[in-house]
């Protein structure tokens, strides 16, 4: 994956709508939800940057 391609889909509706809902459910009382999201974003994270 080349970093355009990473842009773009960073730039994405996609995108935006998983970070609002990771967001939210961080935001919740649910640790269970919070882990998960956490998990998630550290893997957006890696791929990102590698």
């Amino acid at each position: 994956m080349t970093l355009e391609i990473d842009l773009q889909f960073v730039n994405s509706i996609y995108f935006k709508d998983i970070c609002c809902r990771c967001a939210s459910v961080i935001m919740s009382d649910s640790m269970f939800y919070q882990k998960m999201s956490l998990a998630f974003i550290t893997t957006l994270i890696f791929i990102i940057k590698r």
